[in-house]
């Protein structure tokens, strides 16, 4: 099990002299849609590269409805530039802004530019309300916001057979960052959380 956090620039300039040694990994958004790359992106990711921490990646959806391979492709495009080998997950906050249609061709077009399968990030309700199994069939890790502020694994997962993440807490305190952080779980080592990339 590996403890770590979610990063954007929503969390501002983070301290990683102070974070680095507090986590055992770390999942960076790369973009918000292919209009804005994430204004810390560059700086959390030399950030955690020079600590030694490892570095997955996470891209939401476009809230201006761009094209799904356009998405896609920008999403690989971007992982592949940046950090390659690093996993990289779907965002799928707002049910308004995809399906399992939507993230099912996404993640076609993902995993043949990067040559894994995408993690796929839901919350329990998202989870519950649509039949995700094409994403299971697809081999997509599942990677699951349940606030209950436990580590414990997730007990229903839909599908999926179990969860490889948890976001555990919404609001955490991690040393380095100022305000509140999401606390994340990988319910694996180092060496299995880099087979996700």
């Amino acid at each position: 099990m590996l403890l770590g956090c979610d990063l954007s620039e929503n969390n501002g300039v983070v301290n990683w002299y102070a974070l680095a040694p507090a986590i055992q990994f770390v999942i960076l958004r790369i973009s918000n849609g292919i209009r804005w790359v994430d204004k810390q992106f560059e700086n959390n990711l030399m950030g955690a590269l020079a600590h030694n921490v490892p570095v997955g990646v996470y891209y939401e959806r476009d809230s201006q409805g761009a094209d799904w391979e356009i998405e896609a492709a920008t999403a690989a495009g971007l992982r592949n530039f940046h950090a390659r080998s690093a996993p990289i997950a779907l965002g799928m906050e707002d049910p308004n802004l995809g399906d399992v249609a939507f993230a099912k061709l996404w993640a076609q077009i993902v995993a043949d530019v990067c040559g894994a399968p995408p993690i796929l990030y839901l919350d329990q309700s998202l989870l519950d309300t649509q039949d995700w199994a094409p994403l299971v069939q697809a081999s997509c890790g599942l990677w699951l916001a349940q606030w209950d502020g436990v580590t414990s694994p997730p007990q229903n997962t839909g599908p999926w057979p179990f969860a490889a993440i948890k976001q555990y807490i919404p609001s955490g305190s991690l040393p380095g960052i100022a305000g509140a952080v999401d606390l994340d779980v990988f319910y694996g080592d180092v060496k299995q959380f880099a087979l996700y990339g």
